[in-house]
């Protein structure tokens, strides 16, 4: 299963899409500088579009759960995963391969306490037999990554293997997508300050 903010993902496309005719623009029309710094800051906006609003997902599936965040990646086999919850962001509590207990957010769904306090009207108005709970998407992926822990578990496939272990790494594309063109408008700024 896969989780993700479909606005943020929309938002992202849609600024690639204005920055590759910016871009198509630039490279018919610019001859100065400050077209320098224009690709640049176009570039720049491109790998905060792509960190922020096409990376950040989360995916579940039988041996646990990945949540991709905009530099980080955190992967928790379910044999670690102690309770997936969501509060003003989904969070998972696991336990690390120290022993200690530690807990992951995630950057895709943010809930403001304003909309969770929506969610909870809707959930008393509609009553405890109505399928139609109120619910925030932090709420509603929580409850699908729960039960599918539950199911691993009752399957037998959650259980701690010698291949499970809890790894939090850094993304590197993600990294330099921001560190390149970072340095590339820095760059071009100094350049055209200096020039």
């Amino acid at each position: 299963m896969r989780f993700r903010s479909t606005a943020a993902y929309v938002c992202g496309w849609a600024f690639m899409v204005f920055a590759a005719l910016n871009l198509l623009d630039l490279a018919l029309h610019g001859r100065d500088v400050a077209s320098v710094v224009a690709t640049a800051a176009l570039l720049f906006g491109c790998g905060l579009a792509y960190v922020i609003g096409l990376r950040p997902r989360i995916l579940g599936s039988d041996d646990g759960v990945l949540l991709v965040n905009p530099l980080r990646d955190v992967r928790l086999p379910w044999s670690s995963v102690e309770k997936i919850e969501s509060t003003d962001a989904l969070t998972v509590a696991y336990t690390a391969a120290d022993g200690t207990r530690r807990t992951a957010r995630s950057w895709v769904f943010q809930s403001s306490p304003r909309a969770r306090a929506r969610a909870d009207l809707r959930t008393a108005r509609a009553g405890s037999s109505s399928l139609a709970r109120g619910r925030t998407p932090a709420g509603f992926a929580a409850e699908q990554l729960t039960a599918a822990r539950q199911a691993s578990a009752s399957a037998g496939t959650g259980a701690s293997q010698a291949g499970d272990r809890v790894s939090v790494t850094w993304s590197i594309p993600a990294v330099a997508a921001l560190a390149a063109p970072g340095l590339l408008l820095l760059g071009s700024i100094l350049f055209a300050t200096v020039r």
